[in-house]
């Protein structure tokens, strides 16, 4: 019988340790930010917290994610799910929940830092994650779909090149693309806040989003502290 883990967290919480953690068993079947993936059907809205809940979609993510071959446990991680946790227990009513928590600043300032390098859509980044390799180049176990063609489908075909050159305006013309994940809305904020105080939003967000979680999942979710992680040895 196949199990799911989904990793869930703010970006540069730790989701990426615990899931190479993980990834070192043979059992383990690693999706690593599959991000085109989880907007099927949802290419035209820009943020993250907005997405597609027609079953085509669904059902597209779901099979997808799910290994085709061995009875292994599929743990798949995607910062941007920390916002949208009623989209995950749709595809995964039955998952594990193992939610990483970090240090507010440390994590808070860790996005920040990407943001002002403008690391949200830097092509090289881009072009590694979802053309060279469709997994972690560092984790031999996490060889799952994640090069884009594996992610979209043809009915994506219309709306994502358009969501693409959006984001890529507010990026380069505008500057108003935060690293992370993408709140309803996040340009007009950017603009009007500034970066800082856009990843203080999101992060009182994800503790919203991490108490859904826990009604939503229940006793299949627990709760870790990456310093805590770091300090234990065991």
């Amino acid at each position: 019988m196949k199990h799911e883990i989904i990793l869930i967290g703010m970006a540069r919480s730790g989701t990426t340790l615990v899931s190479h953690l993980l990834g070192c068993s043979p059992d383990v079947y690693c999706e690593i930010e599959p991000h085109m993936l989880w907007k099927s059907g949802g290419f035209k809205y820009l943020g993250d917290d907005q997405y597609a809940t027609d079953a085509d979609s669904i059902e597209w993510m779901r099979q997808t994610l799910i290994p085709n071959s061995q009875n292994k446990i599929l743990v798949e991680k995607s910062p941007p799910n920390c916002i949208r946790p009623h989209l995950v227990h749709t595809v995964f009513p039955n998952a594990k929940i193992v939610y990483i928590e970090r240090n507010p600043v440390h994590c808070i300032n860790s996005n920040y830092k990407r943001s002002i390098t403008k690391d949200s859509l830097k092509f090289s980044i881009i072009f590694r994650k979802y053309l060279v390799h469709s997994g972690s180049s560092d984790l031999p176990g996490a060889i799952g779909k994640r090069r884009l063609f594996q992610q979209l489908r043809l009915k994506d075909a219309l709306h994502f090149p358009q969501y693409v050159l959006k984001m890529l305006f507010l990026r380069n013309v505008s500057k108003t693309l935060p690293f992370g994940p993408k709140l309803s809305g996040f340009d007009k904020y950017v603009k009007k806040y500034g970066l800082l105080k856009y990843h203080v939003k999101v992060y009182i967000e994800t503790l919203k989003c991490r108490d859904i979680y826990h009604s939503l999942y229940g006793d299949n979710m627990r709760i870790f502290n990456l310093e805590d992680l770091q300090n234990d040895i065991e």
